[in-house]
């Protein structure tokens, strides 16, 4: 579609599809919207479980886990629970187990989310121990979503046909870096907060890298000798939300093997400098983007594991 609207300029583009939502308003707009009611006034919210019962013995991991993924809800006795979904790769025996604890611990339902995760909602307080346990056996109790560990990414050259880098693969780098490095260890990704990671693997934006608090997408580019190597540019500030929506802006590209170190530097800059409770957009407009270019710079090739 951005080709076509490139091609045509955007306000024949606009045009076009405003006369196509007139055509459809008017063969069938009134049958449309008639279905739409019905659908919303048949719904009915699956009959919530019974928030008072005995709390199941805790594991030792489960106050991490607790405290970046299960989110309250608006009504009192119940929280959402996030299940992180590493690099979104789930399988289908886990994908059954958790349809199966939707059902003992909350109301049935299972949402997915735009950041590859999964929602587990209405499920009580005094659940949450058991509802973790059953995580960890089935491998999906990984604490601190929507944290720098939390990395969203397509599919990459791995499964995509349009992909010029392993995508992938520069999510499991990161991950990788992130463990060995001894300043990105010991709750450095819960300190940190809300950090989105986006890595798309070509320019097509799947990976939603623009919109990341630092996104990256992948290209060649040619080398000294003149080979083509794995790059990928970095955005830094992007956002999503009413009247804060951007797309980040680019301070530099990167080798491959060296990216992990650039965004795990930038990120223990940002622990260091923020204000109290400044998010990473507000400091990305506050210091600056010529002085994370520097902060970016100054780290050499072979500070990121190979």
């Amino acid at each position: 579609m951005k080709y076509l609207a490139q091609r045509m300029g955007l306000e024949k583009f606009r045009a076009a599809i405003e006369g196509e939502v007139a055509r459809v308003a008017a063969e069938r707009g009134d049958e449309l919207r008639a279905q739409v009611r019905e659908t919303v006034d048949s719904y009915r919210l699956p009959a919530p479980p019974e928030a008072r019962r005995p709390a199941a013995e805790a594991l030792p991991e489960f106050a991490h886990w607790h405290r970046t993924n299960a989110r309250l809800q608006k009504q009192p006795g119940y929280r959402a629970v996030v299940v992180q979904v590493p690099l979104g790769d789930v399988t289908s025996e886990q994908m059954r187990a958790l349809a199966r604890l939707s059902r003992e611990h909350g109301n049935g339902t299972l949402r997915t989310t735009n950041d590859q995760n999964l929602i587990l909602p209405w499920v009580p307080e005094a659940a949450l121990p058991a509802l973790h346990a059953a995580l960890v056996a089935i491998d999906l109790a990984g604490p601190d979503v929507s944290s720098i560990n939390d990395v969203v990414s397509c599919p990459g050259m791995d499964y995509c046909s349009l992909a010029i880098t392993r995508s992938m693969g520069m999510a499991e780098r990161l991950r990788a870096h992130l463990t060995s490095h001894p300043e990105s260890r010991n709750g450095f990704a819960e300190r940190l907060g809300p950090f989105a990671v986006k890595i798309s693997g070509c320019p097509n934006s799947c990976g939603q890298h623009h919109i990341g608090d630092i996104g990256l997408t992948g290209h060649l580019a040619k080398t000294a000798d003149g080979s083509e190597r794995p790059f990928y540019s970095i955005l830094v500030g992007g956002a999503v939300g009413e009247e804060t929506g951007r797309i980040g802006k680019r301070i530099g590209r990167f080798a491959e093997e060296q990216a992990p170190a650039v965004i795990a530097a930038l990120a223990r800059f940002y622990e260091r400098e923020r204000q109290p409770d400044e998010s990473f957009r507000v400091f990305v407009d506050r210091v600056g983007a010529d002085r994370l270019r520097a902060v970016a710079g100054d780290v050499p090739l072979e500070a990121s594991p190979a």
